[in-house]
């Protein structure tokens, strides 16, 4: 999909508005991961098919006790995504693994 819009205003008094062709990129593959998906399988079927899991993702999500199917799920789902995202915006593990925790206790409870 790509689109271009060009507007030009007559007035001096304000500056031409020009925005810039959008291109949308093709979706990663779906991961499917089940509420009785195991640790290991989860863990090596990280958020984006091309990218390994990180290091917080592998460290935590093995000592994190297993709770309802629905919070599992959203968990499974949603986690590995927070990690990569912290990883790399540059947080350090600490930081990270303490996001991921945070996530697993407030946000998918």
């Amino acid at each position: 999909m790509s689109s271009k819009l060009t507007t030009n205003n007559n007035n001096q008094d304000e500056p031409s508005v020009e925005h810039h062709e959008i291109l949308s990129e093709p979706s990663p593959p779906a991961v499917e991961i089940t509420p009785t998906s195991t640790a290991v399988e989860v863990a090596s079927t990280p958020a984006s098919s091309t990218k390994e899991p990180t290091k917080a993702w592998v460290a935590i999500f093995q000592w994190l006790p297993a709770r309802t199917p629905d919070s599992d799920y959203w968990w499974r789902l949603t986690g590995p995504h927070l990690a990569a995202m912290v990883q790399q915006a540059g947080y350090p593990l600490e930081k990270q693994i303490e996001a991921l925790i945070f996530h697993y206790n407030w946000s998918v409870s």
